[in-house]
Parts: C-alpha cells; structure tokens; sequence
C-alpha cells in the first residue's frame, strides 16, 4: 500500500471516528474498511453521534463496553460524545482510557492537549 492510499484510509478513519459520513457511502460514522471488524454496538454508537443524539451516543458507547471492555473504539467514541455533550471531566477519564491502553493514539492525544492540562499521566511500558 502506497502512501497516499495510507492517507486516504487515516482520514476516513478519522471522519469516520468523529461521526462525520464519508462520502454519503455509509451512514454508520465508521469508515466502510472498519465496517465489518467494529461491533455493531460501537458502529450504532457512532450513528447516533453523526445524527447527532449525543445521549443517545453515551448511552450506546457505555452498553459497548459493558459488552466489549477493551473496545478502543468504543472507549474513543465515548470520550467523544462526553466532549460533544460538554460533560469535560467524564471526556477526561474517558480519553485517559483511551490514552492507557493506546499511549499513541493522536484523537485522544489532541483532544487532551485541548483541554489544557499540563500534566497528563505518562505510561511506562
């Protein structure tokens, strides 16, 4: 896989992590290559943050990780509704869940430095 496709995958990726349809090929809010490997659970989740109903969102992500607990996506999802829904110390936890188990992930990365906390926990692994 070349470089340009590499790009054109993480930015799906990361429209489809945000909720945002991809080019009106799927409503899901996931992108179409993440489609068959993310729980339906997480994928609804998604759905409802792209429609948007945020709660609704909250609601779907927690009974995700009732059933998947180390769901990523899931536990990213969930982080982002918490934002949406300008509940920040419920998104904090949520993204240094995120963060403890993918110490690179750049979603939560950039959204904790939105925050604009000087100290965010280091993982040593």
């Amino acid at each position: 896989m070349n470089s340009r496709s590499q790009i054109h995958i993480a930015a799906f990726l990361i429209l489809g992590l945000l909720g945002q349809p991809i080019l009106g090929l799927m409503n899901l809010g996931v992108p179409i290559v993440l489609a068959q490997t993310v729980p339906i659970e997480v994928r609804r989740g998604y759905t409802l943050l792209g429609k948007p109903d945020v709660k609704a969102a909250i609601a779907a992500f927690q009974q995700a990780l009732k059933r998947y607990p180390q769901s990523l996506e899931a536990k990213l999802g969930l982080a982002i509704a918490y934002k949406r829904q300008g509940e920040d110390d419920q998104a904090w936890v949520a993204y240094l869940a995120v963060i403890e188990q993918d110490p690179n992930n750049e979603i939560a990365l950039r959204n904790i430095g939105e925050f604009g906390v000087v100290t965010v926990p280091c993982v040593i692994r």
